[in-house]
């Protein structure tokens, strides 16, 4: 009975350590509770596809680096490499001759629309107030202020339609219109 109880213990412990050598040795997760970290998943055409942990603040360029690179059939002219990353995204680098992926975002917060890697623009009018921040010049209290007009007036008709919120300039407008839009 003692040997048979040894020999299945030694049998669990076998096959923890098996699956244990399994994992891919290069992915280091680590779980500091003071740190604010995001998540992202990366498929398509990189080494080492998967899901990474990373600062608030990391780039598309970052996860890339982290998956191990990109393979020789990724297509990165269709990548806005700067785009900072959101926490729960999907990001699929594309191959040659692919058609353009948008970033597939968190099922968790429905009403965050996808934006494209391939644009790197954030849309005004369906983005989240988070989404909004990683505008150059937005900051949490702006970001609340134009979520607020848009639920008060409805859409924004153009980039320039920014300047009727409080704080916001025609300076900031012209620093952001490179990276944000109104629409599809």
């Amino acid at each position: 009975m003692l040997l048979g109880a040894v020999i299945a213990a030694a049998a669990v412990i076998g096959v923890f350590a098996i699956l244990m050598s399994q994992t891919t040795p290069d992915l280091v997760i680590d779980n500091d509770p003071t740190q604010s970290e995001i998540a992202v998943e990366i498929r398509g055409e990189v080494r080492h596809p998967g899901v990474y942990r990373f600062e608030f603040d990391a780039r598309v360029a970052d996860l890339i680096e982290a998956a191990g690179g990109a393979t020789e059939l990724a297509d990165l002219t269709q990548t806005n490499l700067a785009f900072r990353i959101i926490d729960g995204s999907q990001i699929t680098i594309p191959g040659v001759g692919a058609s353009p992926i948008a970033v597939v975002e968190s099922t968790a917060a429905p009403t965050q629309a996808p934006m494209g890697i391939g644009s790197g623009l954030v849309n005004i009018n369906t983005a989240s107030a988070e989404q909004l921040e990683g505008l150059p010049g937005i900051g949490p209290v702006l970001a609340a202020r134009i979520v607020e007009w848009r639920s008060t007036h409805g859409p924004f008709a153009s980039i320039d339609a920014l300047e009727q919120i409080e704080g916001i300039s025609a300076s900031t407008v012209d620093e952001l219109t490179p990276y944000a839009t109104v629409g599809p």
